[in-house]
């Protein structure tokens, strides 16, 4: 099982250009290869990914690997997600100030920027359809959602609130209403 976990956690790190939100594809893919969360799960990690400090990636791993094999295999799924890139960055870091006016490399980096776009509206689409449905069969949730966004610009723009304060009192109100649905 940790074999497996470090494996697919490791090759999601390698080929996820983009950032965390690139990995949401990756995820769903897993999610459905493996068994080892369903997509309410997984919409679930992305919310509190996106709130908790830390780069989205290893925190949705953490989450995989805790839920599919304990508290070390959230630790297999962190280390695998981040080795890839570690492994690139010292590879290529001291070279690439020699090679930043390489028109090639340019031209390399400018043509993997469609396919990072391409993952992040991909996983952008997959949220807002997930998410759509939810809310347009539930006037309860979607009330609810207009509601905090309401409430989020009046405590941002009149009570100078941080973003952080706002995201705690967000999911603190996440966390009441779901004791009420």
């Amino acid at each position: 099982m940790m074999i497996e976990l470090f494996v697919r956690f490791f090759l999601i790190g390698a080929f996820t250009i983009g950032g965390g939100l690139a990995t949401i594809p990756h995820l769903i893919e897993l999610s459905q290869v493996t068994g080892w969360f369903d997509e309410k799960f997984l919409m679930t990690m992305i919310a509190i990914s996106e709130s908790t400090p830390g780069p989205i990636g290893i925190n949705m791993a953490t989450v995989v690997g805790v839920k599919s094999a304990g508290l070390f295999g959230g630790l297999v799924a962190s280390v695998a997600v981040s080795l890839a890139g570690i492994g690139v960055m010292l590879l290529i870091a001291p070279s690439l100030t020699k090679y930043r006016n390489n028109i090639l490399l340019k031209r390399v980096l400018k043509g993997l920027r469609p396919a990072m776009i391409g993952l992040i509206l991909s996983s952008a689409f997959i949220l807002w359809s997930r998410t759509f449905w939810d809310l347009m069969f539930s006037p309860i949730l979607l009330g609810y959602g207009l509601l905090l966004i309401i409430l989020s610009w009046v405590g941002l723009e009149f009570f100078k609130l941080k973003s952080f304060q706002i995201i705690v009192l967000c999911a603190l109100c996440g966390w009441g209403l779901s004791f009420i649905l």
